[in-house]
């Protein structure tokens, strides 16, 4: 190219710390690369709950709309912040290779999640999480936090909130793993579709989609893939989703989770093989069969599980 490429991002400080290492993942791929920061809906207004925001990918619609009116050439994002219905017109040109999945507890004074006693107050900033809270632990208060990590974390050491649950890639990212307290198992508590993953959005009939595709990681693309797919099959006003995938040699797996919001219904589906469509439809038809077993029944089950 006779320039260099415009690579938006957003203004946070782990949103900074993506944006370079993604300018960084396409430069070795001999992409020129200049950064640029804007914020996005999500970032503007940091009172409201993140499900009440009325942009349907709040941290992602000014990275895209300037992308759209040829403002920038390529955004980053991570991932799971970006809705599963693509924007018409643009690709995600890349998927980085993905860091870690999990989410951790961050509390004041160091103790797990279940040392804390009845009423102490969790921060949580997305539905999955409190309900994943709430099926462990329903005697603990799950109310909003809202801001950048490090801002959370802050939150919790000053003691607005006795604990949060926290992606672990943002915290390790930040040089924060020294404030969790715990490390939640994946078994125990899914992380939302997409997590840890860095990815890069371009124009789709941009001739950049193909040099950027260079720096595409493809056990990340095909796990992500795997697990938006059950996201945008399944979420809904009533049921939330939860997925890790993952791709060890030629064999794909998958957790999934549906949890209801207005329930305590819970139902897990598990499935492996080669083929990600055959993966997909399996897990698929096992969470839908617990899913209608669960409307069909007044009172709550704990779990429905494959």
């Amino acid at each position: 190219m006779t320039r260099a490429v415009r690579l938006a991002g957003r203004a946070s400080p782990l949103s900074h710390w993506q944006l370079d290492a993604a300018a960084d993942a396409l430069r070795r791929v001999g992409v020129e690369v200049e950064t640029v920061v804007l914020d996005t809906s999500g970032d503007q207004d940091l009172q409201t709950a993140i499900d009440d925001l009325p942009s349907t990918g709040p941290f992602v619609d000014t990275l895209e709309a300037a992308l759209l009116r040829g403002e920038i050439d390529a955004a980053m994002h991570s991932l799971k912040d970006l809705p599963v219905v693509p924007t018409a017109s643009l690709t995600l040109a890349a998927m980085l290779p993905r860091g870690p999945v999990a989410e951790a507890v961050v509390s004041r004074d160091g103790r797990p999640l279940d040392a804390w006693p009845a009423g102490s107050r969790i921060g949580t900033c997305a539905a999955r999480r409190r309900l994943q809270v709430a099926w462990d632990r329903p005697d603990l208060r799950c109310e909003s936090i809202r801001g950048p990590v490090d801002a959370r974390v802050r939150q919790v050491t000053a003691g607005t909130f006795d604990a949060a649950i926290l992606a672990v890639a943002g915290l390790a990212r930040l040089g924060l793993t020294h404030v969790i307290a715990e490390t939640l198992p994946l078994d125990r508590f899914l992380p939302a579709p997409g997590q840890g993953a860095i990815v890069v959005q371009t124009r789709s009939d941009d001739a950049l989609a193909s040099a950027i595709a260079r720096a595409d990681d493809a056990a990340t693309r095909v796990a992500t893939e795997l697990e938006r797919a059950v996201q945008q099959a399944l979420e809904c006003p009533d049921w939330v989703v939860a997925a890790y995938a993952e791709v060890a040699g030629e064999l794909l797996t998958i957790h999934a989770r549906v949890l209801s919001r207005h329930t305590r219904h819970r139902v897990d589906a598990r499935s492996r093989g080669r083929d990600a469509a055959s993966v997909l439809s399996d897990v698929l038809a096992d969470l839908g069969a617990g899913m209608r077993t669960a409307t069909t029944h007044r009172t709550p089950t704990p779990e429905v599980a494959r």
